[in-house]
């Protein structure tokens, strides 16, 4: 099995197939039994269904995704620069992407410059505040961590409008072809999502590997 390499996120018509498919795996997850659906998925794929295989290729795609986050956050907890990595934890343990803005003057919590134009981390504000240029990265950062956490809400949205002894197979079904399901414009969130935030996160990488050297 393959999945997109690093360079991969450059065109959404190459992906959507993978952020749909992992959007239809999540509703049988959700809907139905987690472990039952992933035993079907693997035997499926065993005699060479070819949904059941583009199924798990999108679940691998995913992860891969998230692990390529994981990585640079890892990297720069580990090379001296800490302050990068908490303030990536910090957005991605947020519950909720509440992000108030300040007109103040405050130290950035990503670059420790100061800024009379910030987000607040959460609602408390106990977390730190970020300058105001860094907001599609910091709400991009939060869909990343967020995917599963979004596509639940979405679901449990849907079962709370389903007669209750309805079966899960036409649960799947209808959910799937609802307006409750993701549509394009949804998936194309997603995907920009990673893209900016693999960007960024990755480039600084190397910008620091390269001894901050002009890339």
């Amino acid at each position: 099995m393959s999945v997109p390499g690093p360079s991969a996120m450059s065109d959404f018509a190459d992906e959507r197939g993978y952020i749909k498919d992992y959007m239809q795996v999540l509703a049988c997850r959700y809907i139905g039994d987690e472990s039952s659906y992933n035993k079907f998925i693997v035997k499926q794929a065993s005699v060479n269904n070819d949904d059941a295989t583009h199924k798990q290729m999108s679940v691998a795609y995913m992860q891969s995704l998230k692990d390529r986050i994981a990585s640079c956050i890892d990297y720069f907890s580990n090379s001296g620069h800490s302050r990068i990595a908490d303030f990536c934890l910090s957005v991605m343990n947020l519950e909720q992407p509440v992000f108030p803005k300040i007109e103040r003057w405050s130290i950035c919590s990503l670059t420790g410059v100061n800024s009379n134009q910030s987000l607040q981390l959460g609602a408390a504000g106990d977390l730190g505040n970020v300058d105001i240029r860094h907001e599609p990265f910091v709400r991009g950062l939060w869909i990343c961590s967020h995917v599963n956490d979004i596509e639940h809400m979405r679901i449990s949205n849907f079962m709370s409008t389903q007669d209750s002894l309805k079966s899960i197979t036409l649960n799947i079904s209808e959910y799937l072809d609802s307006s409750h399901f993701p549509s394009e414009t949804h998936m194309q969130i997603y995907f920009d999502a990673f893209s900016m935030v693999l960007g960024v996160l990755e480039g600084t990488e190397q910008y620091i590997i390269n001894g901050y050297r002009d890339m």
